[in-house]
């Protein structure tokens, strides 16, 4: 059997987004290809893994637990690339952890703090959605998560402090926001997976304003999944603010309803308490260059 680690990565994507155009987007791969190296996974391992008749697409049986193999196998092989990687410069590098939408938003800018107050830091970036990110700090193969607070998670284990604040908002097209202006109407929903941190905060807001109507068309794990729809006139969606500044300074994109439907995210660094005074000092750094630095 000869797996490519590749194909591993675009299996696991395609279960996240369970849409093959969205999976090939991200991967950047036209669907085609994409199509292919799928098709390939599956020869390599001799059972179907997708069912393709289902829309949103759904897995096999086997794909069901196959997935569970391909997670592990990707793990392990990129903590062995990690630990290869800190015996180059173990003391001067910082492993963060950060969701999906944090690592394409405040990441960036995170590191160019970074560059600014410890230049002789380098960093390592590993993405997951939140509750694997936890995972992976409670498992120290992280230094630092990156992560919008949440108050129901269990964070008493860990030191903390807030980066910046965002406002998480309602959008739609502009061209789209008459169509929209009523609640009452039936409104397609461009809805994140309920398990997903930022789905949890839109049903509580939602929980909140029962007189909304809303009809869901579609559910995606990423705010950039949404976004994209959202950006095809497929209906609203609750986005950080930061993720569609430039279409909202454009006008493509407007805010939608009232403030009572927007609220705002604590952006956090954490870390593990009890460790080493090494890591202290680092954390130390870290609060006094990075804290609300946005």
């Amino acid at each position: 059997m000869d797996i490519e680690t590749k194909w591993l990565r675009d299996f696991l994507v395609l279960t996240q987004c369970k849409n093959f155009s969205q999976a090939a987007q991200l991967r950047y791969l036209t669907q085609p290809a994409f199509s292919r190296r799928i098709q390939a996974l599956e020869k390599s391992v001799g059972y179907t893994l997708i069912n393709r008749t289902k829309q949103p697409i759904e897995l096999t049986r086997h794909g069901e637990e196959f997935q569970n193999i391909a997670i592990d196998i990707i793990k392990q092989f990129d903590s062995g690339l990690d630990k290869l990687s800190q015996l180059q410069n173990d003391k001067l590098t910082i492993d963060f952890a950060a969701t999906h939408t944090l690592s394409l938003g405040l990441y960036p800018l995170l590191l160019d703090k970074l560059a600014q107050h410890l230049p002789e830091h380098r960093t390592r970036l590993k993405v997951a959605d939140a509750d694997d990110c936890i995972r992976l700090l409670k498992s120290n193969n992280c230094d630092v998560l990156l992560a919008f607070h949440d108050s129901d998670l269990m964070f008493t284990q860990f030191n903390s402090f807030v980066v910046t604040e965002v406002q998480f908002v309602p959008v739609c097209l502009t061209r789209q926001k008459s169509r929209f202006s009523s609640f009452e109407m039936p409104i397609p929903f461009l809805a994140y997976q309920p398990h997903i941190f930022l789905g949890r905060i839109v049903n509580k807001l939602l929980a909140m304003h029962p007189y909304i109507n809303l009809q869901t068309v579609a559910e995606a794990p990423m705010a950039d999944s949404l976004k994209m729809l959202m950006l095809q006139g497929l209906g609203i969606a609750w986005l950080p603010k930061f993720t569609i500044q430039k279409e909202l300074d454009s006008g493509e994109v407007c805010i939608i309803g009232d403030t009572q439907l927007q609220t705002r995210l604590e952006v956090r660094l954490y870390q593990q308490k009890n460790n080493s005074e090494q890591q202290k000092l680092l954390w130390h750094e870290l609060k006094n260059k990075l804290e609300h630095c946005f």
